[in-house]
């Protein structure tokens, strides 16, 4: 059997220190919606599962602190509520089409972009 050394656990020490910790990760829960609906984002992970509001950055705009936390999810996990039509009246960001977005808690590295689509038209079907 091998003796621990110093410099081993030195060396292991180095490595737990210089590895990245868990990031905060989010889900889209209602990516197709109108324009003026509440979008609604929940933690995926333990690390996002924190009772702060949110930061939201809407097709480059940023809107700290407006990503409003509610009620957790069945399962444990929190929610927040943002609705665009709540913070801007810029035409460019409530037009129907697809759009980009990113959350983060203030201060922290922001999520990776997630697609939403706003649709104001009703479906068209055939009978």
């Amino acid at each position: 059997m091998k003796k621990t050394t110093l410099l081993d656990l030195s060396a292991l020490f180095i490595y737990f220190l210089s590895r990245p910790g868990e990031e905060p990760k989010f889900i889209i829960v209602n990516s197709i919606l109108k324009s003026d609906a509440t979008l609604v984002i929940k933690a995926d992970n333990k690390k996002a599962n924190q009772k702060k509001n949110i930061n939201v950055i809407f097709d480059g705009c940023s809107f700290p602190k407006k990503g409003t936390r509610v009620a957790p999810a069945a399962d444990g996990m929190y929610l927040w509520n943002f609705t665009l039509i709540n913070h801007t009246k810029v035409d460019r960001l409530v037009k129907d089409g697809d759009h980009k977005i990113k959350v983060c808690f203030p201060g922290g590295k922001n999520s990776d972009v997630f697609n939403i689509i706003f649709v104001t038209k009703p479906p068209i079907v055939s009978v």
